[in-house]
C-alpha cells in the first residue's frame, strides 16, 4: 500500500463516499492506462483503496460498511459520475 500513502495522506481522514471515490479517481489517473482499462481499474481499487483507509483508520466504520455493500456496476456508475465532474469546466461557485 505504499504506492497509496503519497495520495491518502492528503486528508486526515474521509468522510464522505465521494471523498473515497475522488480518492480512487486520483489514483487511478497516474497510472498509464487509457479509456475503458482506467474504469476498470478504478472499479477493482475502489475496494482495496476503502480496505487501506478503514486499516488507517481514515474512514469511519459507518462509511466502510458503505463502501463494502457496493456493486461493481454501482462503483463504475460513481467513478464515472466523478470523472464526469472532473470534466466540467463551468465554475460551480
Amino acid at each position: 500500500m505504499d504506492k497509496f500513502d503519497n495520495f491518502i495522506s492528503k486528508h486526515d481522514n474521509y468522510n464522505t463516499i465521494l471523498s473515497v471515490f475522488n480518492l480512487v479517481c486520483e489514483i487511478t489517473e497516474k497510472e498509464k492506462m487509457t479509456g475503458s482499462d482506467k474504469l476498470i481499474y478504478a472499479t477493482q481499487m475502489f475496494h482495496v483503496v476503502a480496505k487501506e483507509l478503514h486499516r488507517q483508520e481514515k474512514i469511519s466504520e459507518e462509511l466502510w460498511e458503505q463502501c463494502e455493500k457496493l456493486s461493481e456496476n454501482e462503483i463504475q456508475s460513481y467513478v464515472t459520475d466523478v470523472i464526469d465532474l472532473w470534466n466540467k469546466t463551468v465554475p460551480i461557485l
